[in-house]
């Protein structure tokens, strides 16, 4: 490379007060140095902007205007001109007006994206003070190539939207104030090199142990399924933040330090999405739709699961270009479900909520953006009768069972993060979940793997598999979580005294009726959360290891908690009975079904999972019709 061409790009997106916060993070920057700075910073278009004087009288670097065209030099800072959006190709500087749409210019997600594909792990993106929530959604996407990401305080910001935006969607690696991202930054150029470090060697057995159980420990999740390229690179990141050298010193870090083992779990669960990724792709997956949904009763609801669902936009997506093909109907919730899961909370929350930046909707296709999306705070809001087609659920894919019966399985660029084994396992489950003649839309970096049987091409070009005539194979089991203790009998009965002031011999009554009448079970709240146990369920329940938690599925033997998940969900969004397959538990002679209702009490919503023995579960009764059957 040529003497002035730098090896690192810094991006800095800002806005209202971001004036004061870019001169204190300039200040601090020295010469000489390998890195190139972009600064994209929402101005006035009427004004004629001051930005390039006042940065230039606090730091020793260059600082100009950004040309279109112009190269990117080391030492240099290129600063956008008002009201066009600026890029990165080739070693080079885009400027250029900017297109009809939401939200102000330049776009900070149109820069930290063009960063992110042209310069990967080399790209740091930096989000300063400002309000709305411009720069988020292209920090994830810098984060997912494997650049560097910081957020201004949003204590010190003058307008912390923006740097919150950033934490809570973007996943900022550090939130540092202003003058301390310039001393960072700094640190980063004289240490010279990639800022990541060089890559890791293969760790010595005891030490991967040691580190995949503590991450199972924090969260619950096996991460042996993961490619060990992945856990490295990630395990890598972490390191240089921390500023870290070698794993024998890192891993006790994560024995001490809670926050630093979830800050590693949570960099192996984020993944990055969009609306309408792909745009042929989704084109493709609408043809396919309409000739499947000719064949089918318009009575027939469509099912669709999303695994790996992250923040929610291609959900949003799938469910808009299902609407279109089913003409739009006025009741969608009616003629439509999906399923949407991942194991990352912080994403499902944003999922839920349905608000993004207002630069993610530029992909939408105008009349679909119009028709469900409107503009709330400068942000896009997904309209509530599409979110009430949803569920955004936590399930964790590896391990819990599918989702049953099913016309489309939506799992793009996500079985990449898997080794081999456990990728033919999902394949096969999802062969088994899907209905003869279901589609399965994998992503353009995963191929069908053509020793798992029951899949035909119905295109290849976009990942689009059909599912054949071909009798599934069983479902594949699944390791059990953890190791638990039996619950001793005598927490059989109410867990919590609260009720209403009622004579004491009414409710004596009532409790012997339901004793008497029901098969034992737990009474659940609407978080899942037991509010009582009916009957003796000591042969059901066991009392977990750890700190001990209020959610109902911790409280069961673990060959049943995976069922019970899946469970719950189905009746939350079918709002009907849901019952399991016959399940044989050790030292239980007869097997048994989980039975999950409804219960309205009051204004309350209630959950109420039953255990009946197989032959009590065959028989008639509300949970054992077909309409609640999920085997």
């Amino acid at each position: 490379k040529q003497p002035d061409q730098p090896d690192h790009v810094v991006a800095i997106g800002a806005s209202a007060g971001g004036l004061e916060a870019i001169q204190h993070l300039a200040h601090q920057l020295v010469l000489p140095s390998h890195f190139a700075y972009v600064v994209a910073q929402h101005l006035a278009p009427e004004h004629p902007s001051q930005m390039v004087a006042l940065i230039a009288r606090v730091t020793s670097l260059k600082v100009v205007t950004a040309v279109d065209g112009a190269a990117l030099e080391a030492g240099v800072i290129m600063i956008a001109p008002p009201n066009r959006d600026i890029t990165l190709a080739d070693g080079h500087l885009r400027v250029s007006d900017p297109p009809a749409r939401f939200g102000p210019s330049p776009c900070i997600d149109l820069l930290f994206e063009s960063l992110a594909e042209q310069w990967g792990e080399k790209g740091i993106a930096v989000v300063l003070s400002g309000t709305g929530s411009d720069g988020a959604r292209g920090m994830r996407a810098v984060w997912a190539a494997g650049g560097l990401t910081i957020a201004q305080s949003p204590q010190e910001a003058k307008f912390d939207g923006m740097p919150r935006a950033a934490i809570s969607l973007g996943g900022a690696d550090l939130v540092l104030e202003a003058a301390a991202i310039g001393d960072r930054l700094t640190e980063l150029i004289r240490a010279g090199g990639p800022w990541v470090g060089g890559p890791l060697p293969e760790p010595e057995l005891i030490l991967q142990n040691t580190l995949l159980a503590r991450l199972k420990q924090v969260s619950g999740i096996d991460f042996a399924k993961y490619k060990d390229s992945t856990l490295r690179r990630q395990v890598q990141r972490r390191m240089a933040i921390c500023g870290i050298s070698g794993l024998n010193d890192y891993i006790p870090l994560l024995s001490v330090e809670g926050g630093e083992a979830r800050a590693l779990v949570q960099n192996l669960l984020v993944s990055v999405t969009a609306f309408f990724r792909d745009p042929k792709a989704f084109e493709a997956l609408q043809e396919l739709l309409r000739s499947q949904l000719a064949d089918m009763a318009p009575s027939v609801r469509l099912r669709v699961w999303v695994p790996g669902c992250a923040s929610g936009e291609e959900v949003y997506s799938i469910a808009m270009v299902i609407s279109e093909v089913l003409g739009h109907p006025a009741e969608l919730a009616s003629q439509l479900k999906i399923f949407a899961t991942d194991l990352d909370e912080q994403s499902l929350a944003i999922a839920r909520r349905g608000r993004y930046p207002l630069s993610a909707a530029d992909a939408i296709p105008d009349d679909l953006r119009s028709r469900f999306l409107s503009e709330q705070e400068g942000e896009i809001e997904v309209c509530k009768a599409m979110r009430n087609c949803i569920v955004f659920a936590r399930h964790n894919l590896c391990e819990d069972p599918p989702f049953p019966n099913l016309d489309l399985i939506s799992c793009r660029n996500t079985l990449i993060y898997f080794n081999p084994p456990v990728q033919e396992r999902l394949l096969d489950l999802f062969a088994f979940a899907l209905r003869p003649g279901g589609l399965l839309f994998l992503g353009s970096s995963e191929t069908m793997a053509s020793r798992i049987p029951g899949f035909a091409v119905a295109n290849a070009t976009q990942r689009l598999y059909r599912r054949t005539q071909q009798t599934s194979r069983r479902l594949p089991t699944a390791q059990p979580p953890f190791q638990a203790v039996p619950l001793a009998s005598g927490m059989a009965g109410r867990l919590t005294p609260q009720r209403p002031n009622i004579p004491e011999q009414h409710v004596a009554l009532l409790e012997a009726l339901v004793r008497q009448l029901c098969s034992p079970a737990l009474v659940l709240d609407q978080n899942h959360e037991l509010v009582e146990v009916i009957g003796d369920v000591s042969t059901y329940c066991q009392l977990p290891q750890g700190r001990l938690t209020a959610s109902a599925a911790g409280f069961l033997r673990p060959e049943l908690q995976a069922e019970a998940r899946v469970l719950f969900l189905l009746v939350r969004a079918d709002r009907s009975s849901a019952r399991s397959r016959p399940l044989q538990l050790k030292g239980v002679t007869t097997p048994i079904r989980l039975v999950a209702s409804l219960l309205l009490v009051g204004d309350r919503t209630l959950t109420l999972l039953c255990f009946q023995p197989e032959a009590e579960a065959s028989g008639t009764g509300p949970a054992a019709g077909e309409g609640g059957r999920r085997d």
